[in-house]
């Protein structure tokens, strides 16, 4: 679990790790041979940021408008993973990438 700015306070209530294998604000993983660096905000850099590694984020929701928006449209290996993006609904990697190039240029 990737955790935003509103979950610090449920947070200290429950027992993440007894329903998640991992737990933080920032997470570098591999998807077969992709690797992913997981952040709930937008990053401008990341490690192997400028060797394709792709940056899967969500504090944006789905605005469009402003230097934010413009920016990320602007890179191609970073993907927002914001439920508005893929209808509400969790998606494999490909359809993530998938929606976020209609919605970038949409």
């Amino acid at each position: 679990m990737i955790l935003g700015n509103h979950d610090h306070k449920w947070v200290k209530n429950c027992n993440l790790q007894k329903h998640f294998a991992s737990v933080s604000y920032y997470l570098e993983i591999k998807d077969g041979e992709k690797r992913i660096a997981l952040c709930h905000y937008p990053m401008l850099s990341w490690g192997g940021a400028a060797r394709g590694v792709f940056h899967i984020y969500a504090h944006i929701h789905n605005k469009k408008e402003g230097l934010v928006f413009e920016t990320l449209k602007q890179m191609d290996n970073a993907f927002n993973a914001g439920v508005e993006i893929s209808s509400y609904r969790p998606v494999a990697l490909d359809e993530l990438i998938l929606n976020n190039r209609r919605f970038m240029n949409g």
